[in-house]
């Protein structure tokens, strides 16, 4: 037997000894927020899909947390053709995040989050717009699983 199959045959026996557990386990971590918070309502087309991501990650209704959140979105020009004209554009996302016990109104994580997509501005004003709407929507579901993994790695912090 090759060592490299060797090594990946014995991979899951070394991670085991070590204490890793899939978080997404039936004795995972995340099932400490599965279904347990409540997302502050969006207040627009950014929030509204970063909320709506976040609760297919995370489910929706709990009462167990609250997850505040605050959303910025910037736009940068990225390349500029000899003539003036800006024809791609980057747009940077930074999202800053709560996570409260409803119950005692402690903090149990915070932190941000910041990613960027991009688009070009080739096309006509239709294509532009089209493409410009879509990164925003790639941007805040970047965004949203970045928290998910954040508020994940929490809950294995806050319950050991």
């Amino acid at each position: 037997m090759s060592s490299s199959r060797f090594l990946f045959l014995l991979f899951p026996l070394l991670v085991s000894g070590c204490g890793f557990a899939p978080v997404h386990g039936t004795s995972g971590h995340g099932q400490n927020l599965q279904n347990q918070l409540s997302i502050a309502s969006p207040t627009n087309s950014d929030a509204f899909i970063l909320v709506q991501e976040l609760e297919s990650r995370l489910g929706r209704n709990g009462d167990r947390y609250r997850l505040n959140y605050g959303i910025n979105v910037g736009s940068e020009r990225t390349i500029v053709a000899k003539a003036g004209d800006t024809i791609r554009y980057h747009l940077v996302g930074i999202v800053n995040y709560t996570l409260i016990d409803s119950h005692s109104n402690a903090i149990v994580a915070q932190g941000q989050t910041q990613n960027f997509t991009g688009y070009s501005t080739t096309g006509s004003t239709v294509e532009t717009r089209s493409a410009e709407d879509s990164a925003r929507e790639r941007l805040m579901r970047i965004l949203a699983e970045q928290v998910t993994k954040r508020l994940y790695a929490a809950a294995a912090i806050t319950s050991s």
